[in-house]
């Protein structure tokens, strides 16, 4: 079976997917929040810039599968120090 095709980015979810948001991408079926986890908590990146994500890719194949909050300065310090 082929894996699902990865949604482009910036595109906003499906319609028929209300628990998609934003910072969701699904990897096998299973929605996995693409937001950084510090201090038990989600958080996105400190800049909005268009730089503030990077493409993940599969090991597989080398599709891509989504999306991912890039970290800076300011979420290294915030991991340390939680």
């Amino acid at each position: 079976m082929a894996p699902p095709a990865a949604k482009p980015p910036g595109n906003p979810p499906p319609a028929g997917n209300p628990t998609a948001t934003p910072h969701t991408a699904t990897v096998a079926n299973v929605p996995v929040d693409t937001r950084h986890w510090i201090a038990g908590a989600r958080v996105t990146s400190a800049t909005h810039a268009p730089t503030a994500t990077f493409t993940d890719h599969s090991p597989i194949d080398g599709a891509p599968l989504a999306e991912i909050a890039r970290g800076t300065a300011a979420e290294a310090r915030a991991a340390v120090a939680a």
